[in-house]
């Protein structure tokens, strides 16, 4: 363990959690996972105290602690500049508060903050809104979920969010280290109990839940970076087209194609906006939606396994029934192929 005033790392020895699910979105990128302290609930009038990170690329484990208020913005800014370096980040909760939170406080202490940060894979959305779990449990609390996966024995610290604030002023008074040690272990249970939580996935839908969510794409065509990660934001089926925006990442460039006489479809990448667009004719016959994937890529031997891709065709829709997962793999395929197209 490596402790510099504020900042605490340690080897982390554990393996990112793996499934067919799961890797189909996230492997090769790097992942992290996080969790913050603060003294309250808003940004304006609360301070961040403190940061957790998994960052399992590295294996470490990592801790950005405020010792003073007059050091906070020192402190985040680090910790801001370490979470920039991670493609997605687990959180619980994350995309409300979070997130939010770091980012209204680097405003606040006057921060700039020239990059966009990594996919923040909310774990509280997942299940929230895409598995059964709200209909059985009595609450989606982190502590919840983690008695419902058997994770209880794993957590070692006995204090709440509200107590560690306490804390906190305490260890402002005196510079206790034995005080300071409890937040941090309460701080260090709640990244690493999340961590475990990921196999709660399989509780739930969870292509639907990236195809509402949105998720990565590597591009690896010569037509893009291949190291400019796109953020699929929204998926948008109807019964004329299927379309798609999103965002690029720190490399963002211009193009624009309008297919060929043998593959009409529209997409647009914008360098000023860091976005990009594209929709896709799609054939409707009674309500049965259908995309021809001949007339848009090369190769669709990855499609074949699946029951809803026949003679070349992928179904995306058959009466009120939605394919996720394929849709979500074929704009994976387009993407990654539009070099050839």
């Amino acid at each position: 363990m490596v402790i510099i005033s504020h900042y605490i790392k340690e080897y982390c020895p554990d393996e990112l959690y793996s499934s067919k699910a799961f890797d189909f979105y996230f492997k090769d990128l790097n992942f992290g996972v996080l969790d913050i302290e603060t003294t309250g609930l808003s940004p304006d009038y609360s301070a961040f105290i403190l940061g957790g990170l998994i960052c399992y690329k590295e294996k470490t484990f990592e801790q950005y602690f405020v010792e003073h208020f007059s050091e906070e913005k020192q402190v985040l800014e680090k910790f801001l500049e370490r979470i920039k370096t991670l493609d997605v980040i687990l959180t619980y909760n994350g995309q409300s508060f979070d997130m939010p939170f770091i980012l209204k406080r680097a405003e606040k202490l006057g921060l700039d903050i020239e990059f966009k940060l990594p996919y923040n894979l909310d774990l509280y959305l997942v299940l929230n809104a895409h598995s059964h779990l709200r209909k059985i449990l009595p609450d989606l609390k982190q502590k919840t979920i983690e008695n419902f996966m058997g994770l209880w024995t794993d957590r070692t610290d006995e204090i709440s969010g509200k107590e560690s604030i306490d804390l906190f002023y305490s260890y402002l008074k005196n510079h206790d280290y034995q005080i300071r040690d409890l937040i941090l272990l309460h701080n260090r249970d709640d990244v690493y109990q999340l961590s475990k939580l990921l196999p709660v996935i399989e509780k739930a839908d969870f292509h639907k839940a990236m195809h509402c969510m949105g998720f990565i794409i590597k591009p690896s065509s010569t037509c893009i970076d291949s190291d400019n990660l796109l953020k699929i934001s929204k998926i948008f089926i109807t019964g004329k087209e299927l379309s798609a925006i999103g965002y690029q990442g720190n490399t963002a460039m211009d193009y624009s194609s309008f297919g060929s006489s043998k593959a009409n479809f529209k997409l647009n990448f914008n360098k000023a906006k860091s976005s990009f667009q594209f929709s896709i004719p799609l054939q409707n016959i009674n309500g049965n939606i259908f995309l021809d994937t001949r007339k848009l890529l090369s190769t669709f031997q990855e499609l074949e396994k699946y029951t809803f891709f026949e003679e070349d065709f992928l179904i995306l829709k058959v009466e009120n029934h939605i394919n996720y997962l394929e849709i979500n793999h074929f704009i994976k395929l387009f993407l990654n192929s539009l070099g050839e197209v």
